[in-house]
């Protein structure tokens, strides 16, 4: 007779082990998003005004205004932490990984982001 540990693990619970970083990794894209917003609304000076540096997101975000600029990354975001999810299951130090290492590369994004709209703000 098996008992209950014999059972795979669901979905669910790799996302209970996965969930701590990835709320960081969702949480540092929701401040990129907003620094972009604030960039893209209230950056430059007279006469100047900041861009979208990402060519995709600036297509959309002239195609679509900021509404499409927000689809795309709640799109990224949502398929990171899908294969994190997925990748979880079988080995969960590279899920945890995959998040830490996505969540410093767009913690850096924004604060470059912030500095570089106190510099432009402050010329």
């Amino acid at each position: 007779m098996s008992d209950s540990t014999d059972k795979p693990k669901s979905l669910f619970h790799h996302w209970r082990m996965i969930e701590h970083d990835a709320a960081w990794f969702i949480l540092a894209n929701c401040l990129d998003v907003a620094m972009t917003w604030i960039a893209l609304m209230y950056g430059g000076g007279p006469g100047l005004r900041m861009v979208e540096g990402n060519r995709i997101a600036a297509f959309l975000h002239d195609h679509w205004g900021f509404k499409g600029m927000f689809g795309l990354k709640f799109g990224v975001v949502s398929m990171v932490c899908l294969i994190a999810l997925i990748i979880a299951h079988k080995r969960l130090e590279t899920a945890l990984w995959l998040l830490r290492f996505g969540t410093l590369i767009v913690t850096c994004v924004v604060i470059y982001s912030v500095l570089l709209y106190v510099r432009i703000r402050s010329a």
